[in-house]
């Protein structure tokens, strides 16, 4: 007890409410109209927000310990003249450390207060400046065009200083120039040369019907790129190892990233137009690929223009002023070509009337940013231009993966490739089989996707910049509901976790069927049963583990159960005796998958036993569920419990005077010849007995046993069609019921009435 009150006085002692005083009375001075910027706004919140989560943790953990030590103190009991002086002595140390934890606890919940003060301010500081930013005029684009068609020189000049001062005095000699250049050259005719290594390759895979795969296809759209991809790629790294300046501002540099981007560009998007990809079911119906690979080629080109003219700033900072001619026609390119590509929305089919409001408003800020820019508003048309193109690429990139992901599920479920059945034999799966943890795995992977997605739209298009910071705190930190704290943060790690405890389960139990237990020599039912229970323990570890992680406090989750309890004595009787019964069935195993049973008026084979009801397939191909609790308290005929064989008792009737022993000789012969019949063994050989004499026949029995009664039907129909074949081939007759009517008329009278009633004596 004392060393926990001592753990949450040293966990409450880190942080000095003081001195956190001091540095929010200078943080809170620094947010001046006059001398704050975004970033020193930035860099406030930072701090505050760091200040408040310490404050935050200092008034939980200082109201606890007030909590433990006033139970502490109940512990004592009622003071009394009698105590001892120990026991005064420690009452009393408990109430003033119970004085002093409230005061401590008081004093940092202030902070929290003073923290949202300064918090609060400076949101509202910035919303201020970005609306001012956003807001502000410059030059107009129509006159930076006049002026640059009037007097080139000062754009000249600027971009002759520019590439004459980039190699040399950035620190890259003569000599280390001269051996990028000669490095650069080789890396593109290495690329040309292993472009046409790896097209060859392409043309040479194949996959099912002769069609090339995933993998394939995308090397070839690299494959086709490859000079650009490595001449760009090992000159950006040249570049960047001998320059000593900021690579950003190096127009050299800018350039070797600029082939190395546009190659990637082409690539991904010559793969995502083309077959195998993502794009193949919104453009293969119309043939749109070549339009839609045309029209993200000219964008890609003014996005690349872009970077190579402005640098790492390009959308989110205003250039010099010498260059605002080429910055309004290149933004008048980019908005073009950006109308060009949304356009074919509307043309595709599989498009048509969807995504309509994203499509309106995309081309609505398009055109704004249009206006924005040849009005002179450079800030508005930066923040326009980079939320559409952000828009897209997080899109794009949120298509892609949950098209990826859908792909491998599928790879997985139905491949027919080593890996496939390698993760199918790690999940204890069968091909075409749905699996619960992968799409368990597949759920809590696109909720992270779909929220990362919405956090990086609502970052790039919020203007006043205090969305990110609010909505971070609230899912760190939760918020209010009913007097209840709900924390998304945890609610997802619950989740995830739940998810990973449910994959593991699932290995767990196909690791146990099919090499552990079977390896322990277990017998089948006992390695079913007990599979089965780690089935539902890990289920409910998971359970309980994600609750617990969701923030879900088990002490209500009693109350929850309690009430449950409450439930099953009314109204879940049912369904817990089912459970319960194929527990049972589960353990005792007097039926299993394969057995043929029949259940009063269902016969059939058990496909599957299952904690409710056991599922029987009918002989008519009909899957019919029996509850559990039916077959554990009524009478079950399981026909292949302890033995598949089974015996049948065939009745033949022959007319009299038939040769009673050719008989008995030709349903033998039949019997012994029938491959289903079992002629030695455990099992008597089969039989042919003279049983009696009948009203219209000698009646005959052949009795025999199968290997499998579950067949009886068809083996009773093939031998009754041998029978009759063979009586028919040997001259032997099946009789028929048969019965002699005589008719008997009765004498009329002399005086014509009516008949005697007399009886005809009948005939001998």
């Amino acid at each position: 007890m004392m060393a926990l009150a001592v753990s949450a006085v040293f966990a409450a002692q880190t942080f000095d409410p003081d001195l956190a005083q001091t540095e929010l009375d200078a943080l809170s001075d620094s947010l001046s109209e006059d001398s704050a910027s975004i970033q020193s706004i930035h860099a406030t919140q930072q701090r505050t927000a760091a200040i408040r989560t310490q404050a935050l943790n200092c008034a939980r953990n200082g109201e606890e310990l007030v909590e433990q030590l006033r139970t502490d103190l109940l512990l004592l009991g009622e003071a009394t003249a009698e105590d001892p002086a120990e026991i005064l002595e420690q009452r009393a140390s408990y109430e003033v450390e119970i004085r002093r934890s409230e005061a401590r606890a008081g004093a940092c919940r202030l902070m929290l207060l003073r923290t949202e003060q300064i918090l609060d301010r400076a949101a509202t500081l910035q919303a201020q400046l970005n609306t001012q930013r956003l807001t502000e005029p410059g030059m107009n684009g129509l006159s930076a065009v006049a002026r640059l068609l009037r007097d080139p020189a000062p754009t000249l000049a600027t971009l002759k200083a520019k590439v004459s001062a980039d190699p040399r005095l950035r620190g890259i000699s003569s000599a280390r120039w001269l051996l990028v250049a000669l490095i650069s050259v080789a890396a593109g005719i290495t690329g040309w040369l292993l472009r046409r290594a790896l097209l060859d390759w392409c043309d040479r895979q194949r996959g099912r019907a002769g069609k090339p795969t995933v993998p394939v296809t995308l090397v070839r759209r690299v494959s086709e790129n490859a000079p650009l991809l490595l001449g760009g790629a090992v000159a950006s790294v040249s570049l960047a190892v001998f320059a000593s300046a900021p690579r950003g501002d190096s127009l050299l540099f800018r350039l070797a990233v600029a082939v190395l981007l546009y190659a990637l560009g082409r690539s991904l998007i010559n793969w995502i137009t083309g077959s195998f990809s993502p794009g193949t079911s919104l453009l293969s119906k119309g043939d749109y690929g070549d339009s839609a690979r045309t029209r993200l080629h000219a964008l890609l080109a003014g996005v690349v223009a872009g970077w190579l003219a402005f640098g790492p700033d390009w959308l989110t900072a205003v250039p010099a002023q010498s260059t605002f001619a080429f910055r309004a026609v290149l933004t008048v390119y980019l908005v073009a070509a950006l109308l060009w590509v949304l356009r074919l929305s509307r043309v595709v089919p599989t498009l048509r009337g969807r995504l309509v409001f994203i499509r309106v408003s995309l081309v609505l800020s398009a055109v704004v940013a249009i206006g924005a820019e040849l009005a002179g508003f450079r800030n508005l048309s930066n923040f326009l231009l980079l939320g559409i193109l952000s828009t897209l690429f997080f899109g794009f990139l949120l298509w892609t993966v949950t098209w990826a992901m859908r792909q491998g599920i599928q790879g997985v479920v139905s491949g027919t490739n080593t890996a496939s059945y390698r993760i199918r034999s790690w999940l204890g799966m069968r091909q075409e089989e749905r699996s619960a943890e992968l799409g368990w795995l597949y759920m809590v992977i696109t909720i992270a996707l779909w929220i990362g997605f919405f956090s990086l739209l609502i970052w790039t298009w919020d203007p006043t910049g205090n969305a990110i910071p609010y909505l971070r705190e609230v899912t760190l930190l939760g918020i209010e509901v009913g007097g209840n704290k709900i924390v998304p943060k945890n609610i997802f790690i619950g989740v995830t976790a739940f998810g990973i405890i449910i994959a593991l389960t699932a290995w767990l139990k196909a690791r146990l069927n099919r090499r552990w237990l079977r390896d322990m020599g277990m017998e089948r039912h006992a390695r079913e049963a007990l599979v089965t229970v780690t089935g539902y323990t890990g289920f409910a570890v998971a359970v309980l583990t994600g609750l617990t992680l969701a923030g879900v406090s088990l002490a209500g989750m009693a109350l929850v159960f309690g009430a449950l309890g409450v439930g099953i004595g009314f109204g879940l009787q049912n369904i817990v005796n089912n459970f319960v019964s194929g527990l049972i069935l589960l353990f005792e195993r007097p039926i299993k998958p394969g057995d043929f049973v029949t259940v009063g008026a269902v016969e059939g084979l058990v496909k599957e036993v299952r904690t409710r009801a056991t599922e029987i397939e009918t002989l008519d191909r009909q899957n019919v569920l029996v509850p559990n609790s039916e077959l554990v308290s009524n009478q079950v005929t399981n026909w292949v419990l302890r033995d598949p064989h089974g015996r049948l008792t065939l009745k033949v009737g022959v007319a009299y005077g038939s040769d009673t022993a050719k008989v008995s000789e030709i349903l033998l012969d039949i019997a012994n010849n029938h491959p289903d019949v079992v002629k030695s063994g455990r099992t008597p050989a089969p039989r042919a007995l003279f049983m009696g004499f009948g009203d219209s026949s000698l009646d005959f029995e052949l009795r025999l046993w199968i290997r499998q009664i579950e067949k009886r039907f068809t083996v009773t129909s093939e031998l009754n069609l041998a029978i009759d074949a063979a009586f028919r081939e040997h001259g032997i007759v099946i009789p028929f019921p048969q019965r002699d009517v005589h008719i008997y008329e009765k004498p009329r009278t002399s005086s014509g009435d009516s008949p005697a009633e007399t009886e005809p004596e009948p005939e001998d």
